[in-house]
């Protein structure tokens, strides 16, 4: 016989036997066959609850017929027999009969309101008898006692059901303290972590519980929740890439792991994955949304547009799609539809993103004010944001109102010390107040300025621009060099203010090669230092003789700074130098034009320059009017005047004498012009061919009177003056003139084979005539014929004349 028989049998036998004996009034039961029957009744209860967990119903229904009657026969002569009637009561509820566990427990629960056990039993039975809600309020003032752990479970069930979180967690919590064995709550703990937002907890009890559930697939839905909840978004993508791969294209999966992917930036995968979810569910308006934002953040503006209308026509009031279509139109340079769309999103939601949104836009276009107004607005809604204090600062810095922008962007970099822009914004602030610092001259104050700039943002060009600035205007230039940074570094800005910055410190340095390949660059890309780059620019150009172009520079840097005396002495000095340029060229306009302005500049030049500048203007009046009176005297009396009198004045007090022979000779009164360079000592070039031509002006009027000794003596001094052909002919002709026929011959002789002028051809030719040499005669003037000069023709019938005479022919040479 088996145990189990063995067990049926002996329950068979005792039935019968209670069955058979005589039927007892309570007051013939004592108390030890109370004990006796309450003790039957819990064996066969617990027997029943084991036979129960085994699967044998049947024989488990038994062994509660049998612990039901034993309580029974107690009640019948004691109704309120308290453990008789508890008894009866988990009876009734493994039998399931649960109306007749309320019938019982009802009236006892009345009599003793206070009393745990009909407390909690009642409110068993009323939970399963479908009146959860009575039973809660009963079975919540005994959950507490770890003993009444199905109490726990009944109410973490029921607040579940009920999405009654924060009320069921408490239960399922200790009911899992008291029940550790029982592995399988740890699932509906996990859920009620995920509902609570305890995300890293709710993977904790979900990892437990699919140690013994592995194939649940709620659980391990909520498990891959719950990671993605708590950003452990590599592991929440596995998870949900299993769950597809076990369970085909289940929308809500498909859905979940494209938000992984959002939230990992790879939004071309998750437009793949929304694809396949919107085959399933094309009319879903958030993953159109959804697909549509990953559109606009992948470039795909035209594809987005057409998505996010997609999405508003199921959900024509939905304000993220106006969102989207406003952050498209912004894209696409379209601020006016931008902020339409904006506004329409702003007037059905006031989401922080919607009204932020908004007052960026309205920011960029023009209107800070109403930008604040919307920026306010959302942060009253989330304070705690760090890129709307960010654009509150950048409102208020367009408004001009640089403390409170700079308390609104410290604000963003307390919140975010890792929010880029915050700290952007900051030190941008921080340079602005410097710089008005320093235009107020307080350099103290504009240095520590710049200094907290650049102790938050030691990259900011900005600031190190100014700094840099700062420090050449003070004369530390190597605190200047420290500033800025040399160029090819890393952390060296490259930017076009920098470089035009690093041109002048090249410049000062005498490094000009690498000067102007910097303010080249600088140039080209825009620099805002535009006085800096043209005082360099000028200063090159200066370096290289080419006063054009440096004047026209600092004309320009003096025009950008009006009152920068710097600036306007540079100027002048240019166009000094422009006009002693111009005036050695003969541009006597030119000179003049640039002298003027040199002796006109606001700050003056200095007295040594001031003075050049008079003797150039001067100079440049008498070359534009030769022989004028006017500015002749003029010139006259500054070079014979106290203002370039001593040595140091020497060479310009020559230059003015040499100047005043020049406009005598161009008058014509060559005597006038030698006695003014006699007060030359060492004129060069200069005064030489002024020599020369003084003298060739007197030796033309001597042999005009016919003076040949007189114009041989001043075309002789005006030859060693200043060597020529054409001076050499005119003393051949003067010398022929005076009977010395053989000395010009021999000086023309000599001009004909050495390439001097072609009237040597023709004077020598009559000479040859008149001494009889014929043939030679006749070959000269033939030569001479086809010069072209004022007398060819007359040579070319004279060598007519001569062949018909004598019959000449070309090419048997001369006799």
């Amino acid at each position: 016989m088996t145990p189990r028989l063995a067990a049926r049998l002996l329950a068979a036998a005792m039935a019968v036997a209670l069955s058979l004996g005589p039927a007892l009034g309570a007051q013939d039961l004592d108390k030890r066959e109370k004990q006796r029957l309450l003790q039957v009744g819990d064996d066969a209860l617990d027997s029943a609850r084991t036979l129960t967990a085994r699967g044998d119903t049947k024989a488990a229904k038994q062994r509660v017929a049998e612990a039901e009657k034993a309580y029974r026969r107690i009640l019948a002569g004691e109704p309120g027999n308290k453990q008789a009637n508890l008894g009866l009561s988990r009876a009734l509820l493994i039998d399931k009969r649960f109306q007749e566990g309320v019938d019982l427990l009802e009236p006892l629960h009345a009599k003793a309101p206070d009393d745990p056990d009909y407390t909690h039993q009642l409110g068993l039975h009323q939970f399963q008898n479908g009146r959860p809600q009575d039973a809660a309020k009963l079975l919540e003032r005994v959950a507490d006692d770890p003993k009444r752990f199905d109490a726990m479970w009944l109410l973490a069930t029921y607040h579940f059901q009920q999405s009654g979180w924060f009320e069921g967690l408490p239960h399922i919590e200790r009911y899992v303290k008291v029940r550790p064995d029982d592995k399988k709550a740890l699932g509906l703990l996990g859920t009620y972590y995920l509902k609570l937002d305890r995300f890293q907890e709710a993977v904790v009890a979900l990892d437990a519980f699919l140690v013994v559930e592995p194939k649940n697939l709620a659980a391990r839905i909520n498990r891959a929740n719950a990671l993605f909840r708590s950003s452990r978004l590599v592991e929440a993508g596995r998870a949900y890439e299993e769950l597809l791969g076990e369970e085909g294209d289940r929308p809500r999966l498909l859905y979940n792991l494209a938000s992984v992917r959002i939230k990992q930036g790879r939004c071309d995968q998750a437009v793949a994955l929304l694809d396949r979810f919107l085959k399933l569910q094309p009319d879903y308006a958030t993953a159109l949304y959804f697909k549509a934002d990953c559109q606009l953040q992948l470039g795909r503006l035209a594809e987005a547009r057409q998505t996010f209308e997609l999405a508003g026509t199921g959900a024509a009031n939905n304000p993220w799609v106006y969102y989207g279509l406003s952050q498209i139109a912004f894209r696409e340079g379209q601020l006016d539809e931008a902020l339409t769309q904006a506004e329409r999103a702003a007037g059905l939601d006031d989401s922080f993103e919607i009204t932020g949104w908004l007052g960026t836009l309205l920011r960029r276009a023009g209107r800070p004010n109403e930008a604040l107004a919307w920026h306010d607005k959302a942060l009253h809604k989330t304070p705690e944001r760090a890129p709307l204090h960010v654009e509150r600062g950048r409102d208020l810095w367009a408004l001009q109102r640089l403390q409170e922008s700079l308390a609104a962007f410290e604000r963003a970099a307390t919140l975010d010390p890792a929010l880029t822009d915050a700290t952007l914004g900051l030190v941008t602030v921080k340079t602005a107040q410097a710089a008005a610092a320093r235009a107020t001259g307080d350099d103290a104050a504009a240095r520590r300025g710049l200094q907290e700039a650049l102790d938050r943002m030691p990259t900011y060009e900005p600031a190190r621009v100014n700094l840099a600035l700062l420090e050449l205007a003070a004369g530390q230039v190597e605190a200047a060099e420290r500033a800025i940074g040399p160029s090819g570094r890393e952390d060296a800005p490259s930017g076009p203010d920098a470089r035009a910055v690093r041109a002048m410190l090249h410049l000062l340095a005498g490094r000009h090669e690498p000067a102007q390949a910097e303010i080249e660059a600088a140039t080209a890309a825009g620099t805002q230092l535009q006085g800096l780059a043209l005082t360099v620019t000028g200063h090159l150009a200066a370096h290289k003789g080419e006063w054009a172009r440096a004047s026209e520079a600092f004309d320009e840097a003096a025009a950008l700074a009006p009152g920068d005396a710097a600036a306007q002495r540079s100027a002048a000095i240019a166009a000094l130098e422009l006009g002693l340029d111009r005036l050695a060229a003969g541009d006597a306009g030119g000179a003049r034009a640039a002298l003027e302005r040199a002796l006109s500049a606001k700050e003056g030049l200095e007295a040594r320059d001031r003075t050049l500048a008079q003797l150039g203007s001067a100079m440049a009046a008498v070359l534009a009017a030769p022989g004028s009176e006017g500015p002749l005297g003029a010139l006259r009396q500054m070079a014979e005047g106290r203002a370039l009198a001593g040595p140091a004045w020497a060479s310009a007090r020559e230059l003015a004498h040499a100047c005043v022979a020049w406009s005598l000779l161009r008058k014509g009164d060559a005597n006038g012009a030698l006695k003014a360079l006699a007060k030359v000592r060492d004129g060069g070039p200069t005064a030489a061919a002024i020599t020369a031509a003084a003298h060739e002006q007197l030796g033309h009027a001597a042999y005009a009177a016919k003076a040949w000794a007189k114009a041989i003596q001043h075309w002789t001094q005006a030859a060693q003056a200043a060597p020529s052909p054409a001076m050499d002919h005119n003393i051949a002709a003067a010398r022929l003139a005076s009977g010395q026929a053989g000395e010009a011959a021999r000086t023309w002789l000599r001009q004909t084979s050495d390439g001097g002028p072609p009237e040597a051809l023709y004077n020598l030719a009559l000479i040859r005539d008149r001494e009889g040499a014929y043939r030679e005669a006749w070959d000269l003037f033939r030569r001479y014929a086809t010069s072209g000069r004022p007398d060819a023709q007359r040579a070319r019938e004279r060598a007519e004349r001569k062949e018909r005479l004598f019959g000449f022919v070309a090419g048997q040479g001369v006799n």
